[in-house]
């Protein structure tokens, strides 16, 4: 896992207000797309998980899937997501949470997800955000809202 200083003032000064901002969009319309680095080539996916946990940004994956293995060996990572009006885009580090409070908070919300994942299972993968930048932009106009820089 990398350190980050730069990541970790960003996250610091993340308020609270900005971070259920950036959850709302991200669960209003999902899915949002996820982008990784597999070895030299870029990888995107489509997402549908986010949580807000200890003021702190989550999402979750499968340890057998090809994106755990991404964010472990290279954790910077860029999001985007469209609400057909303006996209939101977020560049930061994902940090990998082993706690069980961490996984059963995002149950809570995606309780579908028990049928094929429970903390502690082996395969569930929870990840927050140190969120470096974060931006909303309108797609007609251009103009950009700056949330984290």
């Amino acid at each position: 896992e990398l350190n980050c200083p730069i990541a970790d003032k960003a996250q610091a000064q993340l308020s609270e207000e900005i971070l259920r901002e950036i959850h709302s969009f991200l669960k209003e319309n999902a899915p949002y797309y996820l982008a990784t680095v597999d070895e030299y080539q870029a990888r995107v996916r489509p997402m549908g998980t986010s949580n807000v946990f200890e003021n702190r940004l989550y999402f979750q994956t499968g340890r057998s899937k090809g994106v755990y293995r991404q964010l472990k060996s290279r954790p910077r990572v860029e999001i985007a997501a469209f609400d057909g009006e303006r996209w939101l885009r977020i560049t930061g580090f994902a940090h990998e949470d082993d706690s069980t409070e961490a996984a059963e908070s995002l149950l809570e919300s995606y309780p579908h997800l028990r049928e094929r994942y429970a903390p502690g299972d082996g395969n569930m993968a929870m990840f927050y955000l140190d969120i470096s930048a974060a931006y909303l932009e309108d797609a007609s106009s251009g103009l950009q809202t700056v949330l984290v820089s």
